[in-house]
């Protein structure tokens, strides 16, 4: 195991940390009585953007040192405006917590470190880190359509590569190490703002920290437990069962001997009437990381993390405050912004969380005059109840909306030439079968259990039904008919909860010492994870990526997770330390079933990885090595290794990767180098015809006259022709070796043609 280059990265992540620690506190006060968990996303934001610019120009140590310097100046400076840090002992949970999800990631990782083809993006997500490593310029090569920059979003790889080059890690390495990374920052950040919300209610902030931590970085949905119950009881019981949730009797359902790791992260269906459908991707952290691609979904709630940790600190300061204000809101916009480049589908949300935080709190500007409007309405409506919801509502919004504008276009202009090259041409359709309620409890139905626990409570109700008996009476009514008719049971699920605490947020007035947990900002976030329950319910983006709303629904639910994750610890420590008569042992007995039932999954899929036979590395021998995938595929491993180690961005010619998640252009994604026609992802970030125009060239290069193939070569700038097992299983002559002008390179089963310049 690469030990130097575990602790390397944990020190340059404790320094990252210590260095955006001033930030945090300036920006957010409170932050200093939890350590300042924050001060890591913050110090990853600054010099991610600063890199990134610089890179516009040139990418490489220059630009790395730039970015080490832009993050020296702000640090000093916010720390010279800092009138209390953080003590020594608050310090010490963040980074014991980093450093615990750290060491467990690199430790699962080194059991099964290899770039695998199938099972996930690692191929996409390694080309990407190869490729910017190889840079010279931003925006990157893209790997698999050699003389065009990427089409797709690449902020967090960004990071993972300019760490990697800080430190001095081969990218095979830096490639695990990216994940550990990801994963401690990710549970850091959540542990932080969990604890940070409790400490601001008077209860136990290490308590819901930690619940936090282990919602986010460990828990699963409830599949485990529903499959472990169906292979209990009789088989009877268990095929009603099966069919209520929807839940296939297979895997742990026939045995815990037949558990497999890949079944709980695929529950809803693309097109829920249709059986033979596949199923979507509705990945919780745990499983991501385990599963190990190294993708845009995995590390952006990080920066989703930092944007509703900063979203609290403007919940929380004083209106007065304007200038602490304005800076929050700049913050955020920077933070949208990375997020948008790092994964775009989590920028709307982001925006969203800052449209709820300021709903429910006060607008930057225009405070007086939205009351004055606001009572003038409710004058002219005769003061009656439902006039002033609405007027409060409608000027909330148009507050929102208005403070909105900041963030938006910071946001915008700090990631500027990505919106230049980034796709587009998507649809928004409507959703035709909305998923039943089954597999909707199993995925989210812990979460939801956890929030009804604190809302669906007696004196919760009992005040609402006294105050307004009619408003209840026609949305419990409406609510029935929705049920009956099987339209949506997404908000059959989930809208009592969400006017529950909706309510509680008019109620609090930002006081969260005073009241529920609900009513606090860990509301806010209940709501912005509804809203994408919802959204996602309603509507889907058309795309190349998966059938149907595949690809939304998988972009969505790890954006509800994470924002259920900080809200669920915070309940948690409620639930559990609540003094109200007889709800004590309820809460707990809930936690305790909860926590029992989340926890199936980590224990079997940790085992489960730990033990199976694995493609590479074993336990004798741990590795990082991403690349002991070649031993597996020791015919190519020689060529695929002289190729990493050419120097630039050469081009190669290779098969074209028309059949994806298969061993097929690995020499262009384990080197960085180039091809003309990788992976067939390409039709979606291009389209269709230009990129069977190159599958067309390859083809011709391959199989064609002198004449055709030199052309093809000026074309685009051919410096290698790749002849191995996939060339030849497509191709049943290869006449490109017989062209002048080309040195070739033996390496057993595969010939390498260097085209002489």
């Amino acid at each position: 195991m690469e030990y130097q280059l575990v602790m390397q990265w944990l020190f340059v992540f404790f320094g990252l940390y210590l260095a955006g620690i001033p930030l945090a506190v300036v920006l957010h006060p409170r932050q200093a009585t939890v350590g300042a968990p924050a001060g890591l996303a913050l110090s990853l934001l600054l010099f991610g953007v600063s890199t990134y610019w610089i890179g516009q120009f040139v990418f490489g140590p220059a630009a790395i040192a730039g970015g080490v310097l832009v993050l020296a100046i702000c640090s000093v400076a916010a720390y010279r405006r800092v009138d209390r840090l953080p003590s020594v002992q608050s310090l010490a949970g963040p980074l014991v917590v980093f450093t615990v999800a750290f060491v467990v990631m690199v430790l699962i990782r080194a059991v099964d470190p290899a770039i695998h083809s199938s099972g996930g993006e690692k191929f996409l997500d390694y080309s990407l880190l190869r490729s910017l490593t190889r840079a010279s310029q931003l925006p990157p090569q893209d790997v698999w359509f050699a003389g065009e920059t990427v089409r797709y979003y690449y902020g967090g790889h960004l990071l993972s590569a300019t760490i990697t080059l800080l430190t001095g890690t081969d990218p095979r390495f830096g490639y695990n190490l990216s994940l550990a990374a990801w994963y401690g920052s990710l549970v850091m950040g959540v542990y932080g703002l969990a604890r940070l919300l409790a400490r601001s209610a008077d209860w136990s902030g290490r308590r819901a920290g930690v619940a936090g931590a282990l919602l986010v970085g460990v828990a699963s949905n409830l599949q485990p437990a529903v499959r472990t119950v169906l292979w209990l009881v009789p088989d009877s019981i268990a095929n009603a069962l099966a069919e209520t949730l929807n839940v296939p009797i297979e895997g742990l359902a026939q045995s815990p001997e037949a558990f497999s790791y890949w079944n709980a992260s695929r529950v809803i269906q693309t097109i829920p009437t249709d059986p033979k459908s596949p199923r979507i991707p509705t990945e919780f952290p745990f499983f991501s990381f385990l599963n190990g691609d190294l993708h845009a979904h995995m590390i952006s709630p990080l920066f989703l993390v930092l944007v509703a940790t900063l979203c609290y600190g403007y919940y929380r300061t004083d209106q007065e405050d304007r200038t602490r204000r304005v800076a929050l809101l700049v913050t955020i916009g920077l933070a949208s912004g990375w997020i948008a480049l790092t994964n775009t589908w989590s920028f709307p949300t982001s925006l969203g969380l800052v449209f709820l935080t300021v709903a429910f709190s006060t607008p930057l500007l225009g405070v007086g005059v939205q009351r004055r409007l606001r009572d003038r309405l409710v004058r002219a409506g005769g003061n009656r109840q439902p006039v002033k919801w609405v007027a409060t509502e409608l000027f909330g919004a148009v507050g929102a909306l208005g403070t909105l504008t900041i963030p938006v276009v910071v946001g915008l202009i700090s990631v500027a030439p990505f919106w230049s090259t980034a796709v587009s041409g998507r649809q928004l359709a409507i959703v035709s079968v909305p998923t039943p309620y089954g597999p909707l409890f199993v995925v989210l139905g812990a979460f939801l259990l956890l929030f009804a626990g604190v809302t669906l409570r007696i004196e919760t109700l009992r005040p609402l039904f006294e105050r307004y008996p009619i408003a209840i009476g026609l949305f419990a009514g409406a609510l029935v008919g929705i049920a009956i008719t099987g339209w949506l049971p997404a908000l059959v699920l989930t809208a009592p909860i969400a006017l529950i605490v909706w309510h509680q947020l008019r109620a609090a007035n930002r006081d969260d010492s005073t009241t529920p947990v609900t009513g606090g900002f860990a509301g806010i976030l209940i709501l912005a994870g509804t809203a994408i329950v919802l959204l996602v319910e309603l509507f889907y983006v058309k795309e190349q990526a998966g059938i149907h709303r595949f690809n939304t629904v998988f972009k969505a639910y790890m954006q509800i997770w994470v924002l259920w994750s900080i809200a669920g610890g915070v309940t948690i420590a409620w639930l559990w330390e609540s003094n109200r008569s007889g709800w004590r042992p309820a809460g707990r007995v809930l936690v305790a079933v909860l926590v029992v039932s989340t926890a199936i999954y980590p224990v079997l899929a940790t085992t489960n990885h730990v033990t199976s036979p694995k493609i590479g590395g074993t336990l004798e021998e741990p590795t990082l090595d991403a690349h002991i995938i070649l031993d597996q595929h020791p015919e190519e491993a020689a060529a695929i290794r002289w190729l990493d180690n050419r120097s630039g961005q050469p081009t190669i010619a290779s098969a074209p990767g028309t059949h994806i998640y298969r061993w097929v252009n690995a020499e262009a994604t384990l080197s960085g180098l180039p091809t003309i026609a990788g992976w067939a992802h390409e039709i979606g970030y291009r389209n269709r015809s230009v990129y069977e125009r190159r599958v067309s060239d390859v083809d011709s290069l391959y199989t064609g006259n002198q004449s055709t193939a030199r052309q093809i070569i000026h074309r685009y700038d051919i410096s290698y022709i790749y002849v191995g097992p996939n060339e030849r299983a497509r191709y049943d002559t290869i006449s490109v070796g017989e062209l002048d002008g080309l040195t070739v390179h033996e390496f057993g089963n595969v010939t390498i043609y260097e085209v002489d310049s």
